[in-house]
């Protein structure tokens, strides 16, 4: 039985996030927890996803995401082995050319192993077009 303590610190959705060189010290550009979108299906070029957490077991553990709909269906899910090489560690995910389907309110499901640590929320809404009135 695995007896793993995992705990979220934060968990973040930005455009473009890296460490600095040396100092690994966090960078995060555009942090942003809504997409407006002109037309649906929506295909989002890229986005980052961190996750800062405490873990009370360093070593090898898999870091599974998993993004579901409004309705709770599975949009898309990756699963990644980590090695966490301290008690506090993040992670920096990358996602490329996800489609969301119809506006809504997304979640992104973040697990250690088996174990969920937290959720980040995005919100997808349509732009509302102003045509001219003739």
């Amino acid at each position: 039985m695995n007896n793993m303590i995992a705990k979220s610190n934060f968990i973040l959705t930005c455009e473009q996030a890296f460490l600095t060189a040396n100092t690994n010290n966090l960078n995060l550009i555009g942090i942003f927890t809504n997409i407006n979108a002109e037309q649906f299906p929506l295909v989002y070029r890229r986005f980052d996803l961190i996750v800062n957490f405490d873990i009370d077991t360093p070593g090898m553990h898999g870091l599974k995401t998993v993004m579901t709909n409004q309705e709770g269906n599975d949009v898309v899910q990756s699963e990644v082995g980590i090695n966490v090489s301290s008690n506090t560690f993040q992670v920096i995910t990358h996602f490329e050319n996800l489609t969301f389907a119809k506006p809504g309110k997304y979640e992104l499901k973040v697990y250690i192993d088996s174990q969920h640590i937290g959720s980040r929320f995005l919100t997808v809404n349509p732009m509302i077009s102003h045509k001219a009135v003739a």
